[in-house]
């Protein structure tokens, strides 16, 4: 059987061969090594091997996206669980921990990623639970937004602004709405007090039902309705928690009878 070998700087090919066979093992002598490496070779299509006068591949980007499509995709996604892992592990430590702080501390210097650097890390900490103060301070809101009767779910963080506040002639409220499923980006909006309905919701059930798209929702804000919706997934059997409109004309018929 005959095998290509990539360099593994430029991504070239060095030895360009057609492959004989699709999906078979065999071992070979490596270009890096005297050991043998067993290796499995995909079929692929000879034009891509075409070479241009100056020596490059002709059709070089097709073959990588050929080959790659015929790669299995599961060694790449546990190598980047595994290094997010193991950064995790090494940043946890004491030696982690320094480090991180060193270059942080190169970030801040820096003119103009600082300013961006600070406001990312304060919203993270805020919605995260670094900031410990920003938690207590925070409210679980609703507001209306975008438009009147659509209505979003969001967090109190401040109190306005001094020139809004004197225009309305009343008080006013920052609040941050994120976006579902990721609670890091999202709007901020600045509206009155009395327009601001606050929910009786933790912070974390805030986030999850963000995160969850509305799916987990706090037993005590649950409806009538979602209860029976979930008593069906339980039992399997449909439970109405509205009046049918059988059930409502014969209470017209009786109420005009009375």
């Amino acid at each position: 059987i005959k095998v290509q070998y990539f360099t593994k700087a430029s991504g070239t090919v060095d030895n360009v061969n057609k492959i004989a066979a699709a999906t078979t093992s065999t071992s070979i002598k490596s270009p890096y090594g005297d050991q043998e490496t067993s290796i499995e070779s995909y079929k692929v299509n000879p034009s891509y091997f075409e070479k241009e006068k100056d020596g490059s591949l002709k059709y070089g980007k097709e073959l990588r996206e050929d080959i790659s499509r015929k790669l299995p995709w599961w060694p790449g996604f546990v190598l980047v669980v595994a290094a997010i892992f193991a950064a995790g592990i090494f940043l946890a430590s004491f030696l982690g921990r320094r480090l991180w702080w060193l270059g942080e501390g190169v970030i801040k210097r820096v003119p103009i990623v600082k300013e961006v650097y600070s406001s990312a890390k304060q919203v993270t900490d805020f919605i995260f639970g670094g900031s410990k103060e920003g938690r207590e301070y925070s409210r679980v809101v609703a507001v209306e937004y975008p438009m009147s009767g659509v209505w979003c779910v969001g967090f109190q963080t401040g109190w306005g602004l001094a020139p809004l506040k004197e225009r309305e002639g009343k008080v006013v409220v920052s609040v941050f709405i994120p976006c579902s499923p990721v609670p890091m980006s999202g709007f901020t909006v600045i509206v009155p007090e009395e327009k601001v309905v606050h929910l009786q919701m933790s912070f974390d059930e805030a986030i999850q039902y963000v995160v969850s798209c509305g799916v987990v929702t706090p037993q005590l804000l649950t409806t009538e309705e979602g209860m029976a919706s979930e008593k069906h997934l339980e039992t399997g059997v449909r439970v109405s928690s509205l009046p049918s409109k059988e059930e409502k004309t014969k209470k017209g018929e009786k109420g005009k009878e009375q």
